[in-house]
């Protein structure tokens, strides 16, 4: 191979520029991006810890074996340095109390949490500084004895909250404390068992940009109330892939989050039907 086909056709700082565009805008690739050249995998090595993924399990809506990252051990073994200055999203899904301890303690600049376990309730004494999104089940957070506490320092930043509880009974009491959190902007459920208690969220709420239903199948097992239908603000929607639209969103922000702000922008300018509140096409499916 002559030394033409190998040398940089572009300045230095350019080339960065293009790989690491190359690797935000396809995830999947920056393993075969870092085969191109010693001085490729030096600027794109570091971006595969800016989103970590630590799974202990393997299936469900949790799957996490497509990702590269998701070997707790590697993660552990990685140094607590280079985590601490590239780690920005973090995906924990059933780590043991050891591991999440460690990894929690060892990225303190995370930004955004997608967790399932019981021990994310050291979320509660280990406290990222610029956590500003959360994607988590709250009862694994506040466990018995410890109440549901909305005026948590744990709540302090946060501005987009994604939550995966699933009670059986909506007690207004309880949830209204949304209401205090100072700069929450997006809020999303899971379980259609809280339609009861939206429009009071959305009246309490006033600074929310979008509430969002997100449910895995197309089907509305629940009457959603007029008052509703007519807010703009209110986005009912199918994300059947959870882990996967939260990694790509951490990369390159195209997310549920995302897709619910542009329909919401269409409702108001009129390209969709402001009476229309449901996004009927799952785009996590076809997410590389």
């Amino acid at each position: 191979m002559s030394a033409a086909a190998v040398d940089p056709l572009f300045p230095p700082d350019l080339e960065r520029v293009i790989f690491e565009l190359a690797a935000y805008s396809s995830p999947f690739s920056m393993q075969k991006l870092m085969l191109v050249a010693w001085r490729v995998k030096e600027w794109i090595e570091p971006l595969r810890y800016h989103v970590a993924v630590a799974s202990a399990t393997d299936g469900g809506y949790y799957s996490t074996h497509r990702y590269p990252q998701a070997d707790i051990s590697q993660l552990l073994l990685t140094p607590a340095s280079q985590l601490h200055h590239t780690v920005r999203h973090l995906c924990l899904v059933n780590p043991n109390a050891t591991e999440t301890h460690s990894l929690l303690s060892n990225c303190p600049n995370v930004q955004s949490i997608w967790g399932s376990g019981p021990e994310l309730k050291q979320l509660l004494t280990i406290q990222p500084r610029r956590l500003t999104r959360l994607h988590l089940d709250l009862e694994r957070l506040f466990r018995p004895p410890i109440p549901l506490d909305f005026t948590h320092r744990v709540f302090s930043h946060i501005t987009h909250l994604e939550i995966f509880d699933r009670p059986r009974n909506i007690d207004w009491a309880v949830w209204s404390g949304l209401a205090s959190l100072p700069h929450l902007s997006h809020l999303a459920f899971n379980s259609e068992q809280f339609i009861s208690i939206l429009p009071d969220l959305l009246r309490a709420c006033r600074a929310l940009r979008v509430l969002a239903l997100v449910v895995t199948g197309k089907r509305v097992e629940s009457a959603v109330p007029p008052v509703l239908v007519e807010e703009v603000r209110f986005v009912w929607m199918v994300c059947a892939e959870y882990v996967k639209d939260w990694h790509i969103g951490a990369f390159t922000g195209r997310d549920f989050w995302a897709r619910a702000e542009r329909f919401i922008d269409m409702r108001r300018t009129g390209e969709v039907d402001r009476l229309q509140y449901r996004i009927e096409q799952d785009e996590s499916a076809s997410l590389p």
